[in-house]
Order: C-alpha cells, then structure tokens, then sequence
C-alpha cells in the first residue's frame, strides 16, 4: 500500500528524468515589428556603430529576450538594449544582452526580465553594428517606426527621419518566458494532486465497517 513518501519518491523520480529528457527552449514571441519582413541587401551600417528606435506597444508583458534579424553576420558580439524613455530623450538602462548576429536568420540575446506597459514608449538599440548589412527593410507595406537614433560612441546622440525610409523599418522581435511555468513543476503538483486524492480513496476504504 502506498504512502505519502513513497508518493512524493515517485513524483520527484518522474519531475527529474522530465528535467533531464524535456528540458528546451520555451520563449514565446509576444510581439513584433515587421517579424516576417525581409533586412534589404542593398544597405550596409556604414556611418552609423550604434543604432535604435523608438517602440510602444500595444500590449502589456514580461520581456525577457529581444531578436533582430540582419542580412549578413560574423563573429563580432552585439550589444542589444533596452531603454526607458522621456519624451526623445533616452533614459535608464532596463536590461541588455549580447549575441553574434547570423546572417538573415533571427538572432538575440536575454534582455532579463522587464515589465513592458501597454502605450508606453521604449527605445531599443543595438552597438557594435558597423559593417553589417542592415536589421532594417524595405518590404512593401512594412511599420515605419519614424526616427533612427544613430552614433559611433555609444550615445545614440543623432537622428535620422526614417519616416518614408527603410531606415525606419526595424526587424524586430520580442519574446517572453515569464508566463510559462516549468514543466517540472508543472509535473510535481500534478503528481502530489493524483497521490493525494488516491491516498485519500485508500483511507476511506480502511475506514468503513461492515455491519
């Protein structure tokens, strides 16, 4: 007859061999700006080390990991950032990563864990670009973002009109773990939820009498 140890060993013996088989990447893509678009070929980052834009979105969310996609890549690292905003100017740090870019393929790197209001304004940039085809396209009926912030030392101190312009027209992605639960845990209150109540079926068995 089962116990409630012996229970709790044989949920902890099924939650680790589900860490060790199902562990994997869980990020969820929670919002987009130009996500299925195509980076344009034709434009390299030239001028311009360090780049951003402005970004308000439409929803609320954890974010945890921010992606871009350029149209060609190497071995450098790139700074990915994630500011607050105040007006134009460019505020608090609120997490950063970095990644190596690949070529036409989404490449990011964890951000931490920000909480982003719905209606509020960020500013997402990116260092170390120079050289690079860009993270930016000219498909047709792609979101203009407007302003390009640029700079070669970091500051992202100057402008550019993007709007009209490919310039303004950042691939970029967001993405979230903060509301998936892990799957062990997950699996350990399943178990001790179907333990108990077999535990209890057991107990009012032993309980009754017949007369």
């Amino acid at each position: 007859m089962w116990s409630f140890p012996s229970a709790l060993r044989v949920c902890s013996t099924a939650v680790a061999l589900l860490g060790l088989f199902g562990q994997g990447a869980r990020a969820q893509m929670v919002d987009s700006v130009n996500g299925s678009a195509a980076p344009d070929y034709s434009l390299t980052w030239t001028v311009a080390n360090d780049v951003g834009w402005y970004y308000t979105p439409a929803v609320s969310y954890e974010l945890t990991n921010v992606q871009t996609k350029f149209e060609s890549g190497d071995a450098r690292l790139v700074d990915v950032e994630v500011h607050a905003t105040s007006g134009t100017d460019i505020g608090t740090l609120l997490g950063s990563g970095s990644f190596t870019p690949v070529g036409n393929v989404f490449s990011g790197a964890d951000v931490g864990h920000i909480s982003i209001l719905a209606g509020t304004q960020y500013f997402i940039g990116f260092r170390n670009v120079n050289g690079l085809t860009v993270n930016v396209t000219a498909d047709d009926g792609a979101t203009n973002l407007g302003i390009l912030r640029y700079s070669s030392d970091g500051s992202f101190s100057s402008s550019f009109a993007g709007a009209g312009n490919p310039n303004g027209q950042p691939i970029l992605l967001f993405e979230s773990n903060a509301s998936t639960p892990e799957p062990g845990s997950i699996a350990l209150v399943s178990c001790l939820v179907s333990a108990g109540m077999l535990l209890a079926r057991r107990q009012r068995r032993s309980d009754f009498v017949c007369p």
